[in-house]
């Protein structure tokens, strides 16, 4: 499984180069789809009836679906693939990072339809939030530089501020969405076991903050017309909560216990 690993790092490091140099949009689809699919192999084929909460396989699932979600709205609006300048170096350098993280051995068993629904969701709401904290975060640099009169670096590689700003929207309501099911699924999970649908760790804590921030972030683009810079720092702030009960929960599981 280790080559498939390789291929599908060569296979991004050609995405960032053609999201640098040659900007040929439905080759940098084709190479997405193929290294999303061959980051995932050895994840599934070592896991497919468990699932790891070490920081390192979950990391790289969690970049997954980032990935997946960057070629969700590759199809599905005209100017997203310039997102990747940002996306594939990024997904790199944090998959090669989950390379060097010490692999853990916990597993837990998905015994549970509702433990599945819970993870998968999760897993889902960490890609669209991810790639919307991706746009959000485009676009406080390309404004920053508009106001600056600086044009350079990423700037002309960038799409417009109209489209990172829809991008960024999109994704957050996409994101809502499993969100929500995320949270409720695991509060029937944890029902099942406890017979208490509230256990106030600091995940759920996080997520339902994170969550809030999401309706009320939502709220106000709808009925205040709510865009620009502060909304985009309210992205960022939205997943920087999601991350911390992402990440934390397993740094605890795996290091701390």
């Amino acid at each position: 499984m280790l080559e498939i690993r390789i291929i599908a790092i060569i296979l991004l490091c050609l995405l960032c180069l053609n999201a640098w140099v040659f900007h040929k949009r439905w080759l940098a689809y084709a190479a997405g789809l193929l290294s999303t699919i061959m980051l995932m192999i050895p994840v599934a084929w070592q896991h497919y009836q468990t699932w790891p909460v070490s920081l390192s396989d979950n990391l790289l699932v969690g970049l997954v679906f980032v990935q997946s979600a960057y070629l969700t709205f590759f199809l599905s609006h005209k100017d997203a693939w310039q997102v990747g300048a940002v996306v594939q170096p990024l997904i790199l350098v944090l998959a090669l990072l989950s390379y060097v993280l010490f692999p853990g051995k916990t597993l837990i068993m998905l015994e549970s339809n509702w433990l599945f629904a819970h993870i998968l969701s999760a897993l889902a709401s960490f890609g669209v939030l991810g790639f919307s904290a991706i746009c959000a975060g485009s676009y406080l640099y390309k404004s920053t530089q508009i106001k600056d009169h600086t044009k350079k670096g990423l700037h002309s590689k960038l799409p417009s501020l109209a489209t990172l700003d829809k991008l960024e929207f999109s994704a957050l309501a996409m994101g809502q969405t499993f969100l929500a099911i995320s949270i409720i699924s695991g509060g029937w999970y944890y029902y099942d076991l406890t017979n208490s649908f509230m256990i106030f760790t600091h995940k759920f804590i996080f997520t339902l903050l994170a969550f809030a921030l999401v309706v009320m972030l939502i709220f106000m683009r709808l009925f205040l017309g709510t865009r620009g810079r502060f909304a985009s720092r309210l992205i960022l702030i939205v997943f920087s909560l999601l991350s911390l009960g992402f990440v934390g929960s397993k740094v605890v599981l795996e290091f701390l216990i």
